[in-house]
């Protein structure tokens, strides 16, 4: 998903109902990488409120040379890249 820009409404109303079905079906931890800081910016807000913020982080490979150690600590350790 790195190369996705920052989505329409339609399109986060869908993303919605996606994230509520990912929780429902038992994700335990995912990290999705983004290539800018509006995308990941709009990302958690839909996260927050459908409540998978909990369970799912984004992080902005254009600003963070280490994305894909912290995405892997924090599906395998659970280290917060947003701490």
């Amino acid at each position: 998903m790195r190369e996705l820009k920052p989505l329409p409404q339609d399109s986060q109303t869908e993303m919605q109902v996606g994230q509520k079905l990912f929780k429902e079906k038992g994700l335990e931890r995912s990290v999705v990488i983004v290539n800018s800081g509006i995308t990941k910016m709009q990302f958690q807000r839909i996260a927050k409120q459908t409540g998978i913020y909990a369970w799912e982080r984004y992080i902005d490979a254009s600003a963070d040379a280490n994305w894909e150690k912290a995405g892997v600590d924090w599906i395998s350790n659970g280290v917060d890249p947003d701490q």
